[in-house]
């Protein structure tokens, strides 16, 4: 691996990133660091956060059918098992495939209708590091490019980023986001929830209602969102029929050589407005018995899902009903970490364990069948996953949740949870407007 440090600004390609096609922006959960007193200029806090931009592909396949799945699923592993490199921590990744499954692709895998497309990864030979501490952008490229690649691969950066310098003038303004249901809509699906769940269907359903815009948000910077969420796992995906912008708190799986680990999220509480009041309502969700019963039905399941690519007894939970604190709301979460099986791939494990079990609920296909059911509209993009497989072994993919599914005919974002038997309607309701209003009012 070489790299070189570029002349330019890590918060200004931070800030405009939107600008470069075909590109993925993915932040490091070492440390949410967005928050700043100043975004053109400082970065306020003492995180040790970090970013990469993937940009200029060399090759991109993309699936809109079962079939052309399997085949995006076959050619990746293919693929990175030519290019892998040797091992190396996440600040050494170089190169990889970066990009998305939809909620769409874990619907086509489970043998269900799908309605929009599946997935879409690029190639990348190169990637770059951001550091909005030091402002330091550094370029790292693949072991296997020549240095004419890699003076190539500049010049084309270069000219690139002259081309889209303009890209953050545009002043953010709100959005126009409209509810697609309404109160009584949204509680008679709660009560078929719970007609399903007493009739033994499910012991937990994931229910999700969408917020669309007619507004075409795909040249807007994700970077005043991305920095009001702060989030531990967001990024922004610029690709050829969509764009997506993250605001995920949560950890789908990611892989450091033959370790997994998946954090999944269930059990909310809004902040407080005080700090007693904040500490207040987190030791509460801390406390919460149907909190913690809907987080072991999920982390039961994520270790089924685990353990059919994984080493025998390597599946353990290592973290129980955790709480993480986010810009708007506390998280209960859970860590569980396996060790993958010699003849397994990253690919492999994502593709088995999609989609996530903390937005589906359990049993995983009958609720997803249930889904199908109440949900009018497609989830898109949402609740589906983004990352990158690298060249050093290191894959990471996020949950896309808090996250707006963009085209160039509007977009939409969702909010939601997992219902059980004791759910009510009204928390129900409040917990999502919780989740979502930051984004709802997020100018950008």
């Amino acid at each position: 691996m070489t790299h070189k440090r570029l002349n330019t600004s890590a918060r200004k390609i931070i800030r405009t990133g939107h600008a470069y096609p075909d590109s993925v922006l993915l932040f490091s959960a070492d440390g949410r660091w967005l928050r700043s007193s100043e975004a053109d200029n400082t970065a306020d806090t003492g995180a040790a956060g970090e970013a990469w931009l993937f940009t200029l592909p060399t090759r991109q396949i993309a699936a809109k059918t079962t079939e052309e799945l399997s085949n995006l699923h076959q050619t990746l592993k293919q693929q990175i098992q030519k290019t892998q490199s040797q091992s190396g921590s996440r600040k050494d990744i170089c190169s990889g495939w970066a990009g998305y499954f939809s909620y769409e692709a874990g619907c086509a895998l489970q043998g269900l209708s799908y309605h929009s497309a599946l997935a879409e990864f690029a190639y990348y030979p190169a990637v770059i590091q951001l550091n909005p501490q030091t402002d330091e952008a550094t370029v790292r490229f693949a072991e296997s490019m020549s240095k004419q690649d890699q003076q190539d691969w500049l010049a084309r950066f270069y000219q690139q980023s002259e081309e889209h310098q303009t890209a953050e003038a545009e002043s953010p303004r709100k959005v126009d986001w409209q509810r697609q249901w309404d109160d009584e809509f949204y509680f008679s699906c709660i009560h078929r929830v719970h007609d399903y769940l007493r009739s033994g269907d499910a012991y937990q359903v994931n229910l999700t209602m969408p917020f669309n815009t007619s507004e075409n948000l795909r040249k807007r910077s994700p970077f005043p969102l991305l920095q009001q969420m702060n989030p531990s796992f967001g990024g922004y995906l610029n690709m050829r029929d969509r764009s997506i912008f993250s605001a995920s708190p949560e950890r789908f799986i990611c892989f450091d050589g033959q370790q997994m680990v998946t954090q999944p999220i269930k059990g909310t509480s809004r902040r407080g407005s005080t700090p007693d009041e904040d500490e207040s309502l987190r030791q509460w969700l801390a406390a919460s018995k149907k909190n913690q019963a809907e987080n072991l039905m999920i982390v039961d399941l994520l270790r089924n899902d685990l353990s059919i690519l994984a080493k025998p007894f390597s599946v353990q939970v290592d973290k129980l009903f955790d709480i993480e604190t986010h810009e708007n709301v506390h998280h209960m979460v859970s860590t569980i970490r396996a060790e993958l099986k010699d003849d397994c791939h990253p690919v492999d494990v994502i593709c088995a364990a999609l989609p996530g079990g903390s937005i589906t609920g359990a049993p995983k296909k009958r609720a997803m069948e249930i889904i199908e059911e109440l949900e009018p509209q497609s989830r898109g993009a949402y609740c589906g996953s983004m990352g990158v497989f690298a060249d050093n072994g290191q894959a990471d993919f996020n949950i896309l949740i808090r996250s707006i599914d963009a085209r160039d005919d509007g977009a939409s974002c969702w909010a939601g949870g997992g219902i059980v038997i004791d759910s009510t309607a009204e928390d129900e309701l409040a917990e999502l407007h919780t989740k979502i209003q930051k984004i709802l009012d997020c100018s950008f």
